[in-house]
């Protein structure tokens, strides 16, 4: 689960205004005048206006996405969900799972995907993974078992 991070301004400019905004300096009009008049910060269009040069230069596209963006994101939309909906089912048949079963759960797909390599050096899932458990809504928490199953023994 990635770190969630909760905006803290709305200073947030959309691509198409920033493209434009672009456009006028490239026409040679001052990046401070042109950020004034779209009330954008000049650092942010003079940052943006260097990195698409940039890019041009080297015969690609202007940039796709402006602003910050999630690079942690371990599994897409409808894994997180697919993951939610196994989590919830094998809790509901083993009346409930410990924290630490839910991590390893969730730390298992990775080994058969390709997903970042720190996201499969840290095993088993710390501290950290177990906390991050906790900002699941409430639904989701790992729950305390109700009971304890019995192990079948194996004969040697």
């Amino acid at each position: 689960m990635p770190n969630i991070r909760k905006r803290k301004t709305d200073r947030g400019v959309p691509l198409p205004l920033l493209q434009r905004a672009s456009n006028e300096v490239q026409e040679g009009k001052s990046v401070r005048a042109v950020a004034k008049s779209h009330d954008i910060c000049h650092v942010t269009l003079y940052r943006f206006h260097k990195k698409r040069l940039r890019l041009e230069s080297q015969g690609s596209k202007s940039p796709q996405r402006v602003g910050y963006w999630t690079p942690k994101k371990v599994f897409s939309t409808e894994q997180e969900i697919l993951l939610r909906d196994y989590l919830m089912e094998a809790a509901d048949l083993y009346y409930g799972l410990s924290s630490k079963e839910q991590t390893g759960f969730s730390h298992s797909p990775a080994y058969v995907s390709d997903y970042h390599p720190t996201f499969l050096s840290s095993s088993p899932p710390g501290c950290r993974s177990v906390a991050s458990l906790q900002l699941l809504p409430i639904e989701l928490r790992p729950m305390k078992p109700m009971m304890k199953l019995p192990m079948p023994v194996q004969p040697y």
